[in-house]
């Protein structure tokens, strides 16, 4: 259901926040996927009535296949929790980010380059408290030496951008 919208800047595709979650087209998935469920059990109890095995063993494979299935549940219902997690990283937002926007300015920091940045940076760094320093460096944000990495380099633009 991630789709992947407009290029940016750097000719990066970017994921759109608003198509993450769309509830019609989340019912229309889970109305096919019970369909799709409920062929899938059609055509087992079909192939099921035509072998020719006898009542236990057909009982058998019918335990297995649900327990397959319930296997099968278990892995999507892990898949989904882990999107949800995937996607909160991605949306999560920092504050220690969100102040160097402010500090820098949004549009200096969309216009300028990563040298720049870097540059300026240096100059107002003694606006945030120790504190703030070292989240940054702990998220990789910036080094030892003040400067972003191209993790903060990429975090500081899409903060600028919001």
């Amino acid at each position: 259901m991630d789709r992947i919208g407009p290029v940016n800047k750097e000719g990066k595709k970017e994921f759109v926040q608003s198509d993450w979650i769309n509830e019609t087209e989340m019912m229309k998935k889970e109305q096919q996927l019970n369909k799709l469920e409920l062929d899938k059990t059609q055509l087992l109890e079909e192939l099921l009535t035509r072998a020719n095995i006898g009542e236990e063993e057909k009982q058998m494979y019918r335990l297995r296949i649900r327990e397959k299935e319930n296997e099968a549940s278990k892995l999507k219902q892990e898949l989904v929790l882990m999107k949800d997690r995937v996607a909160h990283l991605l949306l999560k937002r920092d504050p220690e980010m969100e102040r160097i926007v402010q500090i820098l300015g949004a549009e200096f920091i969309l216009n300028s380059s990563f040298d720049e940045l870097n540059q300026k940076f240096q100059q107002v760094h003694i606006q945030l408290s120790d504190e703030a320093i070292r989240h940054l460096q702990r998220e990789n944000y910036i080094d030892e030496h003040l400067q972003f990495t191209r993790i903060g380099y990429r975090e500081l633009l899409k903060t600028a951008k919001r």
